[in-house]
């Protein structure tokens, strides 16, 4: 249709017919234009549409009638109309009756601000992020559910200043959870299902590189069963069983050897080995065993290396400070635990008798070479068998009074609060046992040795052990007392300790998964809000020549594609998307950065929905997705395979 240019300057003129007018050719107005009851005579400045009323409000009704064309309405609307009510500009869903879009008057400057990098400010016009805020105190951002969905309601606060990163929970007015200012790197880390502290790469359920601490603190008013403490009253860890607090003791390898006439037992074993065959009291003998020979005094000695199958010979040594395992690469720094003050090592040069930075002994006036003579310890004197006795207590500084124990497998120190886990040092195929039949040495799954050859019938000697006393018949006495308390301490101690590392482990795990289920929610919702964002704007245009443009297709919600998450990803990835109801038909069409098409994805589902994207047989490398909705595409999206 031929077009007419209509210059209407009736505001200029001044007339003011009170008739409606109407134009059916196209208008165009070489100037500014005013409208409203109030326009007057009014000074556009640099203002090029001017409204002028009590009442502002501009309406588009959509008059579509056919079926699947969009024709929801929509309205601007300036302030409220009562008296008394809100100053406020804001974008109305007439159809739908509800307001998205509202911004109050005397908002600060930028309070939301969208930089053509697509970055959102909240109080600022340079943010230099996906999402910025900024504020004079404490920024901070509210999670609020209320109960309009049938869930009870729920705040909480994600906020920071200069003082630390926080998280409130404002049902309680509590902080939970606080990051300080000034932390290294890799302070808490979440891989594999693990936690890491002070480490990239957490090996157990929970792996600390350092020193952990376990507050002492009074007993708790209420418990449950599995609880654990540490008492700051008698400075022991007791353990809640449904019912009382239990102090945790170890208990569980508190084994005696006990002799009753010729049966030798094992407390907490069932078994017993008959010894009555091994009598023959003519002498008193001992059994020794170097490196792989045993030997009997007076007798000969039987080479056992043949027995020994070589898969698990392993053996702690100590060189300098530096423990270590045989046939295992790794080792232990044990320098940490010295405190310098008396490493002392007993020499023997000749008959001379030495401890290092101490004095000498000469042994050579205890020299008779007549007799079979036993050294003995009882408390802080050494004895020597039909001779004198030396007092060694001017040796014991008492500074280190330190024992390796060995708990299932964890290996510690006493005075130490550190262990060294050995589980995976075991390879579980020699799980062996020592049996006697007659006179057959059997060991399980191996040979069998008769020991006939060792019976001399010569002597009848038995072990017997009173209280904490181990003797031997015509032999001599070791009170075991000192060495059982102090193991059975150590292992108490390491116990309970073990115990209540598992249960912060199993606190600090939950509350690490809360944490990065909230920030995936946000990261979520802060994509679709940029989204919707960029739609409107899209739908806001003019063209050159200042006319305002509203094209069909903007008219409506449009068909939208989000920003695949994560991005760039490894496995799989989530694509969401928004098709309207009257689409007929909708895919996805997957391309590689050369345009070529790799995959076509049908999409039945509308509305907002998504699909799980599978890297599948796809190389590593940039690609392209699209949307197209009845035969048009709707958009495009770059996705990133790691």
């Amino acid at each position: 249709m031929k077009k007419k240019l209509l210059s209407v300057m009736l505001v200029a003129l001044g007339i003011n017919t009170g008739i409606a007018q109407t134009f059916n050719e196209d208008v165009k107005i070489n100037g500014s234009l005013g409208i409203g009851m109030d326009i007057g005579t009014p000074s556009f400045g640099f203002d090029t549409f001017v409204m002028k009323e009590n009442n502002l409000r501009i309406l588009f009704d959509d008059t579509s009638a056919t079926a699947n064309f969009a024709a929801n309405d929509w309205r601007i609307t300036i302030n409220d109309t009562e008296n008394g009510g809100a100053n406020y500009f804001s974008i109305d869903d007439v159809t739908g009756n509800k307001r998205p879009f509202y911004i109050l008057a005397g908002a600060k400057n930028n309070s939301l601000y969208l930089g053509s990098n697509g970055h959102v400010g909240f109080g600022t016009s340079n943010p230099a992020m996906e999402l910025h805020t900024v504020t004079g105190d404490t920024p901070t951002l509210r999670l609020e559910q209320d109960n309009s969905s049938g869930w009870g309601a729920y705040t909480w606060d994600i906020a920071g200043n200069e003082t630390n990163f926080f998280i409130r929970d404002v049902g309680n007015g509590k902080l939970p959870f606080k990051i300080f200012p000034g932390n290294n790197n890799n302070v808490l880390n979440l891989k594999n299902s693990r936690v890491g502290v002070n480490t990239t790469n957490p090996s157990a359920t929970l792996h600390v590189n350092g020193v952990m601490r376990l507050q002492n603190t009074a007993a708790p008013e209420t418990a449950n069963a599995g609880d654990i403490y540490f008492d700051s009253e008698d400075s022991k860890f007791k353990a809640y069983d449904g019912t009382n607090w239990h102090i945790l003791e170890s208990n569980t390898d508190n084994q005696d050897l006990s002799l009753n006439e010729n049966v030798l037992s094992l407390t907490n074993d069932d078994s017993t080995v008959d010894l009555s065959a091994y009598l023959d009291n003519t002498d008193a003998q001992n059994l020794t065993l170097e490196n792989t020979v045993i030997g009997i005094s007076n007798g000969n000695t039987v080479d056992l290396s043949p027995f020994m199958d070589n898969t698990d010979n392993q053996d702690l040594s100590l060189d300098e400070n530096i423990l270590s395992l045989t046939n295992d690469d790794s080792t232990v720094d044990l320098s940490a635990y010295l405190d310098n003050t008396d490493s002392q090592n007993l020499g023997l040069d000749s008959n001379e008798l030495s401890i290092s930075n101490g004095n000498t002994v000469d042994l050579s006036s205890y020299l008779d070479n007549t007799d079979s003579q036993n050294l003995g310890l009882d408390s802080n004197e050494l004895s020597i068998s039909n001779g004198n006795s030396v007092n060694l207590s001017t040796y014991l500084d008492n500074t280190d009074n330190q024992d390796l124990s060995l708990n299932e497998n964890t290996l510690s120190l006493t005075n130490d609060d550190s262990s060294v886990d050995l589980s995976s040092f075991m390879d579980n195929t020699d799980d062996q046992i020592l049996m006697i039949t007659g006179n057959n040495l059997e060991i399980e799954n191996g040979n069998t040795v008769s020991l006939e050859n060792y019976l001399d019938n010569t002597d009848e000697q038995n072990l017997e052990f009173s209280g904490s006393e181990l003797t031997i018949s015509n032999g001599n006495t070791v009170d075991l007392a000192g060495l059982l308390t102090t193991v059975n301490e150590n292992i108490s101690s390491l116990q309970t300790t073990v115990s209540d590392l598992e249960n912060q482990v199993e606190t600090l795990s939950d509350s690490n998964i809360e944490l990065t289920l909230t920030v995936e929610n946000l990261e979520e919702q802060l994509t679709i809000a940029n989204e919707k964002i960029a739609v409107l704007e899209d739908c806001a245009c003019q063209d050159d020549e200042g006319d305002v443009n509203v094209p069909e297709e903007s008219k409506i919600r449009m068909a939208m594609l989000y920003q695949n998450t994560p991005n760039p990803y490894e496995s799989e990835t989530k694509i969401k998307f928004y098709i309207p109801k009257n689409i007929d038909k909708a895919y996805l069409r997957i391309k590689d950065n050369s345009g070529k098409n790799i995959q076509k994805i049908e999409l039945h589902l509308r509305g907002e929905n998504h699909i799980v994207y599978d890297k599948g047989f796809l190389a590593s490398g940039v690609y392209f997705y699209s949307l197209y909705v009845d035969g048009v595409k709707a958009d495009t999206k770059r996705m990133i395979v790691k």
